[in-house]
């Protein structure tokens, strides 16, 4: 699920909680140095914290190959259209059996 919120209702909020400016501040600061490392490897180079973004890690999707995430994500969302019993059109089922097929060679492949 994706929130919005403007940015000086943000900066106001984060007024009355430092920890939480700070500790979002140094995961900003990480992933600005993992990219920069990631677009050129020899001038910017990483510390062991950097390596590894400790609030991503966290998640369930840490580490899974990004082509598993999406077909599973296309899946799972065309199930759930399915389900709600939101008309159904051949494209759609086409398309939920063949993205079906590759997460099930993709697991297989395991």
């Amino acid at each position: 699920m994706l929130y919005r919120i403007r940015k000086k209702d943000l900066t106001s909020l984060l007024h009355d909680y430092p920890e939480v400016e700070a500790k979002m501040r140094r995961i900003a600061q990480s992933r600005r140095k993992r990219l920069a490392h990631y677009i050129n490897p020899n001038e910017t180079k990483l510390s062991p914290e950097d390596q590894v973004d400790t609030e991503d890690s966290l998640t369930d999707l840490f580490g899974l190959p990004s082509e598993e995430i999406s077909v599973a994500k296309d899946v799972e969302y065309i199930k759930e259209r399915i389900d709600s019993g939101i008309r159904r059109r051949t494209f759609q089922h086409q398309t939920f059996r063949r993205r079906n097929a590759e997460l099930s060679s993709i697991n297989n492949a395991k």
